[in-house]
């Protein structure tokens, strides 16, 4: 569970550190500096979508989450795990 939690936090850190050129368009570390909650969406086995919200913090310009039990949990059943996509300043990722 926290190994997950931890991989979404790293997420996080690494795409507003290194921003490829395959970025979708809008993604910047500024997108963040602004924000105080970012969502995540999910889909566990049973086919069930879900969009969870957390709370972000930019520190040195990177953005920081701390995952819940609940959210941890759904970060774990996500059937498209590793991936989630984001929604931060009104644009999805």
């Amino acid at each position: 569970m926290k190994a997950t939690a931890t991989a979404l936090f790293a997420l996080l850190v690494l795409a507003s550190a290194a921003w490829p050129a395959d970025t979708p368009a809008g993604w910047t570390p500024d997108l963040f500096q602004n924000a105080s909650t970012i969502e995540f969406f999910t889909t566990n086995a049973a086919g069930d979508q879900h969009w969870s919200r957390v709370w972000v913090v930019v520190i040195d310009g990177a953005p920081y989450v701390r995952l819940g039990s609940a959210s941890t949990e759904r970060v774990n059943g996500n059937v498209n795990s590793p991936y989630v996509n984001i929604r931060v300043g009104g644009q999805e990722f």
